[in-house]
Order: structure tokens, then sequence, then C-alpha cells
């Protein structure tokens, strides 16, 4: 049997036969959380895509935010819940929302909110399952999570990425109540979950058994919940291949999906010009005088030695297409004030040189300087640049968010094929991968936009 129709917000129960599902992303049997849309717009994310088969429920909290219903307003500051989120703003003074969840929570059970944190907040989530209190603070000014302990301390573990207050993250709180054990695991962007960490020393119970506490502990600061979930028993996330996240492929450029649902774990994109995932330096040339190593294991990081500027070089064999698509993550650790990250790539007609700068991105013109965007570049990001050498046009994403474009370019005064990454000025930066695509290929953010059909 095939599939006929179009993808729709994953969010209610829809019974399938095991036959027409053969795809890895799927559990072959259980069931399939889905329903059809009237416009083919897939607004779930990586994690949906592979969790949607898992066999539990999440029957002890399940809250849309809707409405505050029973939940008890505690402090001074404001609380504003509209179109499926809440808002909780300290201003006056702190404020949270409370409830007792009828029958308890039992000894084991798993926790996951979905949040977005602006300002330097700290944002609090407490729980009391009547043998301990589970209170889990999300720092974002220091960057860290925090579990109380038993002699009413925090312990932190520092996040592994950049908290960015533009994007919306879910964490995963995985409580052995019996066994003094939470383990914590992250995602972003709609990217597979990245565990934290574990703590093992909780505090003592506080409260009644059931009790539930989201809240704002500093002044003036702002976070905004959009789910808030509750389920009986131990449910780490699923793992996810690498393959399925690289899912972005066969978007075309209006972002439509032509694929099936096999095709869904089989038709991944095909960096078929360059994959460096930065396990070894390989062929890779290096300028002089430069700290050019990988480190930590499966990073480039590149910094001053006695020069102050350099890079590292190869030609690929074959060249450059006149369009093709790049992807990169990189973070620089140090700008030094006025230093600068940079890429170029050569394609025999033009030199495609993109720079970084604190505050501050640009493409080299056709006159040796720079256009430029004002934009943050601090931390973690993964850029996607659209190369239409032959039109003189580069389309730049940002986290997969449209930045803008450049519309002169350099000509290319080196060989067909030759790339570099590198900084100057005194800058030192990682970087965890790049990659060269043939043709334009919008970046995918975790929507599978698209219809699927028998073909």
């Amino acid at each position: 049997m095939s599939w006929k129709g179009t993808l729709r917000e994953m969010s209610e129960p829809h019974d399938f036969d095991p036959n027409d599902f053969q795809a890895g992303a799927f559990a072959v049997g259980a069931q399939y959380l889905g329903v059809l849309t009237e416009k083919g717009g897939w607004k779930g994310n990586m994690n949906s895509l592979s969790r949607m088969a898992e066999a539990y429920s999440w029957s002890l909290l399940d809250e849309p935010w809707d409405s505050q219903g029973t939940w008890i307003k505690v402090g001074d500051g404001i609380v504003w819940i509209t179109d499926g989120y809440l808002l909780l703003w300290s201003q006056p003074g702190p404020v949270a929302l409370y409830k007792v969840l009828d029958g308890g929570l039992p000894t084991q059970y798993t926790i996951e909110v979905q949040r977005l944190l602006t300002d330097d907040v700290w944002s609090d989530l407490n729980v009391d399952d009547g043998e301990h209190f589970v209170a889990i603070r999300l720092d974002r000014e220091n960057y860290r999570f925090g579990v109380m302990n038993n002699a009413g301390s925090y312990v932190w573990i520092t996040a592994p990425e950049y908290i960015e207050e533009t994007f919306t993250y879910t964490w995963r709180f995985v409580v052995d109540s019996e066994g003094h054990s939470i383990k914590a695991y992250w995602s972003w962007l709609g990217l597979p979950f990245t565990y934290i960490g574990e703590w093992t020393d909780i505090r003592h119970t506080q409260e009644s058994d059931g009790f539930v506490w989201v809240g704002v502990a500093n002044t003036a600061q702002t976070t905004q919940e959009y789910d808030l979930k509750i389920a009986p028993g131990l449910h780490p996330p699923p793992d996810i291949s690498p393959e399925l996240v690289k899912l972005n492929s066969v978007l075309t450029e209006k972002g439509v999906w032509k694929g099936t649902l096999e095709s869904i774990s089989t038709e991944m994109i095909l960096w078929d010009i360059m994959s460096e995932e930065w396990s070894s330096l390989g062929t890779w040339g290096v300028s002089e005088n430069i700290t050019s190593i990988i480190s930590p294991p499966g990073q480039l990081y590149q910094a001053p030695g006695a020069a102050y500027g350099g890079f590292r070089y190869k030609t690929l064999g074959g060249g450059l297409p006149s369009k093709y698509t790049v992807e990169f993550r990189v973070k620089v650790d140090d700008w030094d004030d006025d230093g600068t990250q940079f890429r170029s790539m050569a394609d025999g007609e033009h030199l495609v040189k993109f720079q970084m700068w604190p505050g501050m991105i640009g493409v080299m013109n056709s006159s040796g300087s720079y256009n430029t965007i004002n934009l943050a570049t601090g931390g973690w990001h993964i850029w996607h640049l659209l190369v239409d050498s032959a039109n003189e046009n580069v389309k730049v994403y940002r986290d997969f968010e449209y930045i803008g474009e450049f519309t002169s370019l350099k000509d290319d005064v080196t060989s067909d094929g030759y790339v570099s990454t590198g900084f100057a000025t005194g800058a030192k930066y990682h970087e965890d991968y790049w990659r060269i695509h043939t043709g334009l290929q919008v970046p995918f953010r975790g929507k599978l936009r698209g219809v699927l059909s028998e073909k």
C-alpha cells in the first residue's frame, strides 16, 4: 500500500497498516502520530519525526497552555497565556505558577519542557514526587543547568552549546527518584537531543506529592514556555541517525518534498563535492606560523602563532560548478577586538570570500572590498551559502533563517576548486564541519514542507 496525501502537524493518534511504513525512522507496528493538513506543511521537527512512534503517553501532565486552568499564581510578576504558550515576566518581582497533580507522581518519570529563554533569565522547574523535591534551574546568563542537592544548593553543569535567546529549546529530564538519578538532554532547532549530564544528589521532599512549579526567579526577566509534559517511566530520547538529520537534501528551491515515506530515511543529502568532518587534517595545506590542529576530536581549531592570521586550503578535484550550496558550523572563540574569520571558494569564474567580524558578515565584491550586513556572529552557528556564481548572487542563512543576499562577486584569480578556511587579525575559532553540495539547496529547519505521493 502507498501513502496518498499530504503531511500535517503530527499531533493526534492515527492508526496505520505497518506494511505501509518501512522507513527506519518509524517503529513498525507502533502508533503513527499524525494528521493530514490542508496545506501539506510539516510542523514537527527531527525529534518528532523519530519520536512519533514512542509507545508511551504523557499521561501525568500534558499542558498545552491554552488557559491558566487550575494553576495558581505566586509572586508579583506578570502571567500571560496566549496562542499556546505561557509567558512569565518577573516585573516588579519573581513570578511562578504551581499546581498539585491528582494521584501524585511515581518514583520514575520523565519531564519534557519546551522554552524560549529571553534575557539572562533563571527559569525554574520544580517537581515533588513524595520522595524527592526535583528543583531544576536553567541559567541562561551563565549557560548552565542546575539541580538542587540535599543541602539546598544548585549543582551546575555547563550547557553544551551557546543558548541563543531567539531559539526555542526542548529539555528532557529522566528522573529516577528511587535510584537518586536525574539525567538531562536538550535539543534546539529541531535537531536530535544531546545528553547533558546526570545528577545523583537530589533534595529530599519539600512539598506535596505531585507538586509542579514553573517560574522565573530573578527580577525583570522573561521566559516563554510552549509545552510541559510528564510521563510515567524512564524515557531517554531515542537515537537518530546522522543520515536522518541531513534530510534537508531532497527539498527543492521552493521547499517542496517530492519523496515518499521510505525516502525520508533513504534519500538524504549527498554532499557530492565536499564533506569535511575534521576527523583529520588529511590533504589540507596550511599557511605558515599559525596553530592549526584537530582539537577537540572532530573539530578544526585555528589560532595565531608567530603569524597573526592564516588558513587551511586545498583544491578540489573537478572544481566547483556555477551553482552550489555550502554549509558549515563554526564558533569564533576570541575576536581579539577586530579579528575576522573567513572562507574562500573559487569556481573558475568568481572567488566567493565570505567573512565574519564581531557583529557583521560580508562577501567580497567585484572591487575587492566587502558588502556587509550587521548581524550577531558570536557562539556556535550553522551557516548556509547558496552560491549562484553565474549571476553573481550569494544568499546567506544563519541557523536556517534567511539573512540576506550579496549581488557582486570578485573575479576568480585562483584555481577552480580552491577552498580555504582561516582567520585574520588575531581571531581564534573552532570549526565543526564544512560541506559543499551541487545545486542551490534551501536549508531545512525541521519542517518537512511538502507532499508525499505514490511517486
